[in-house]
C-alpha cells in the first residue's frame, strides 16, 4: 500500500543569470514500514528532494501526493499539520536546542500539538534509544552518537507515518554510526514506521530493503 507518491518532481535553482537543474522527473513511491535509501554524491539534490517530500520546498514542477492528497495544493494549515503530524525529520547536525534537557527536546514537537500521549510515548523512546541516564543533561554534555540518538526520538514522538533522515550518521565516525543506525532501524520496528534515508554512504543504505542512486539530478 502506497504512503507516499513523488510524480514527475522537477527543481531548479536561479543564480544570477544561470538556471542549476537540480532534480529531474523525480517519481517515487513509499509503501507502509518500507525502508528506503537514496545515494549520492554531496551537491546531487537528496537534500532538496527530501525536502520537496516533507512539504518543505514546493517543486517547480510535480506532485507529492500523501494517502491521496496532493500536498502543495492544499492550503497553508494542511501543509503545516502535514510537516508536524505526517513527517519526522531527523538531520545530519542534530538541531537540538542547546537550553532544553535531553527529555525536554524529545517532548518539544508534541507540545505545538498539545499531543497528551506524549509523555508515555517519550518513556517508550528513551527507553529504545537507551537515554535513561541521559534525560536531564544538555546537549552540550552528550556525545554525538547520544545526540543523534536524541534527534530520532524527536523525530518519533507525534508518531508521524514517514521518517526523512538527512545523512543522519555523517558526522558520527564508523562504530557510533553503526550503534545509531541500529537504534534507529529498531525504532522504526518497533513502531512500524516507513523511512527514507539520503546518504553517501553503501553500508548505511544496506540498512534498507530499497536503494536509490540519484546521479545528475536523475533517480536510478
Amino acid at each position: 500500500m502506497s504512503l507516499l507518491i513523488a510524480k514527475n518532481i522537477n527543481k531548479k535553482f536561479f543564480l544570477h543569470d544561470k538556471t542549476i537543474d537540480v532534480l529531474e522527473d523525480i517519481s517515487l513511491s513509499v509503501n507502509v514500514e518500507e525502508s528506503i535509501a537514496i545515494m549520492g554524491k554531496s551537491g546531487s539534490g537528496k537534500s532538496s528532494l527530501l525536502h520537496i517530500l516533507g512539504g518543505l520546498d514546493k517543486p517547480c514542477k510535480g506532485e507529492v501526493i500523501f494517502k491521496k492528497n496532493s500536498i502543495y495544493n492544499q492550503n497553508k494549515k494542511y501543509l503545516s499539520n502535514y510537516r508536524n503530524n505526517q513527517i519526522g525529520f531527523i538531520f545530519q547536525s542534530y538541531h537540538l536546542l542547546p537550553d532544553l534537557t535531553v527529555y525536554e527536546n524529545i517532548i518539544l514537537p508534541s507540545s505545538i500539538l498539545n499531543n497528551r500521549n506524549a509523555k508515555s510515548t517519550v518513556s517508550e523512546l528513551i527507553d529504545i534509544m537507551d537515554l535513561g541516564c541521559r534525560i536531564n543533561h544538555k546537549p552540550h554534555e552528550l556525545s554525538g552518537g547520544e545526540k543523534q540518538r536524541v534527534a530520532i526520538a524527536r523525530s518519533l514522538v507525534n508518531s508521524p507515518a514517514l521518517i526523512l533522515a538527512d545523512e543522519p550518521t555523517g558526522n558520527l565516525d564508523e562504530d557510533t554510526s553503526k550503534h545509531v543506525l541500529n537504534y534507529l532501524f529498531q525504532a522504526i520496528h518497533n513502531f512500524s514506521k516507513s523511512i527514507i534515508l539520503v546518504t553517501h554512504s553503501k553500508y548505511v543504505a544496506n540498512y534498507c530493503n530499497k536503494k536509490y542512486d540519484l546521479i545528475n539530478g536523475i533517480l536510478v
